[in-house]
Protein backbone atom coordinates (compact mmCIF):
# COMPACT_ATOMS: atom_id res chain seq x y z
CA UNK A 1 0.00 0.00 0.00
CA UNK A 2 1.58 3.27 -1.55
CA UNK A 3 1.15 6.51 1.38
CA UNK A 4 2.15 9.79 0.33
CA UNK A 5 3.41 12.30 3.58
CA UNK A 6 2.49 15.34 4.11
CA UNK A 7 4.83 18.06 5.48
CA UNK A 8 5.14 17.76 9.27
CA UNK A 9 4.50 13.66 8.89
CA UNK A 10 6.50 11.31 10.98
CA UNK A 11 6.18 8.40 9.25
CA UNK A 12 6.02 5.65 10.20
CA UNK A 13 4.69 7.03 13.43
CA UNK A 14 1.00 8.02 14.03
CA UNK A 15 0.50 11.33 15.80
CA UNK A 16 -1.06 9.42 18.98
CA UNK A 17 2.56 7.67 19.17
CA UNK A 18 4.68 10.62 18.96
CA UNK A 19 2.34 11.73 21.72
CA UNK A 20 3.26 8.36 23.89
CA UNK A 21 6.80 9.21 23.28
CA UNK A 22 7.24 12.29 24.93
CA UNK A 23 4.61 11.75 27.67
CA UNK A 24 6.92 10.02 29.90
CA UNK A 25 9.99 12.28 29.67
CA UNK A 26 10.44 15.28 27.27
CA UNK A 27 13.69 14.63 26.79
CA UNK A 28 14.75 14.73 23.28
CA UNK A 29 17.64 12.49 23.85
CA UNK A 30 15.45 9.97 25.44
CA UNK A 31 12.67 10.54 22.86
CA UNK A 32 15.74 9.71 19.33
CA UNK A 33 16.68 7.05 21.57
CA UNK A 34 13.43 5.17 21.56
CA UNK A 35 12.23 6.12 18.48
CA UNK A 36 14.91 4.88 17.18
CA UNK A 37 14.24 1.12 18.77
CA UNK A 38 10.89 1.47 17.96
CA UNK A 39 11.89 1.82 14.25
CA UNK A 40 14.35 -0.88 14.57
CA UNK A 41 11.63 -3.07 16.29
CA UNK A 42 9.14 -1.91 13.98
CA UNK A 43 11.45 -3.23 11.05
CA UNK A 44 11.91 -6.35 12.72
CA UNK A 45 8.43 -7.40 12.79
CA UNK A 46 7.38 -5.95 9.34
CA UNK A 47 5.55 -3.19 10.24
CA UNK A 48 4.18 -0.53 7.99
CA UNK A 49 3.11 2.10 10.94
CA UNK A 50 3.61 2.96 14.85
CA UNK A 51 0.86 3.61 17.12
CA UNK A 52 0.69 4.59 20.58
CA UNK A 53 -0.14 0.79 21.56
CA UNK A 54 3.04 0.09 20.10
CA UNK A 55 4.69 2.59 21.97
CA UNK A 56 3.52 1.43 25.05
CA UNK A 57 4.31 -2.01 24.74
CA UNK A 58 7.99 -0.93 23.34
CA UNK A 59 8.46 1.38 26.55
CA UNK A 60 6.50 -1.39 28.75
CA UNK A 61 9.31 -3.96 27.68
CA UNK A 62 12.32 -1.64 28.41
CA UNK A 63 11.49 -1.65 32.08
CA UNK A 64 11.83 0.96 34.43
CA UNK A 65 12.92 4.57 33.50
CA UNK A 66 14.72 5.26 37.07
CA UNK A 67 16.19 3.48 40.00
CA UNK A 68 12.82 4.39 41.98
CA UNK A 69 10.67 2.94 39.31
CA UNK A 70 12.35 -0.49 39.92
CA UNK A 71 11.39 -1.40 43.47
CA UNK A 72 13.19 -2.87 46.46
CA UNK A 73 16.26 -4.82 45.74
CA UNK A 74 15.52 -8.65 46.06
CA UNK A 75 18.54 -10.80 47.09
CA UNK A 76 19.72 -13.22 44.67
CA UNK A 77 23.27 -15.54 43.69
CA UNK A 78 26.17 -13.66 43.67
CA UNK A 79 26.83 -14.74 40.09
CA UNK A 80 24.38 -15.22 37.04
CA UNK A 81 27.02 -17.16 34.79
CA UNK A 82 27.34 -20.73 34.55
CA UNK A 83 29.39 -22.56 36.65
CA UNK A 84 32.06 -24.10 34.95
CA UNK A 85 33.77 -25.88 38.33
CA UNK A 86 32.11 -28.83 37.38
CA UNK A 87 34.50 -29.25 34.36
Amino acid sequence: MATTLAMGDLYQFTKDAVDALFAPTGSPRDVLRKAHGLVEAGAGDNVDVIDADAVTRYLDALGPETEEDLGPVVAGPGTSGPDWSAG
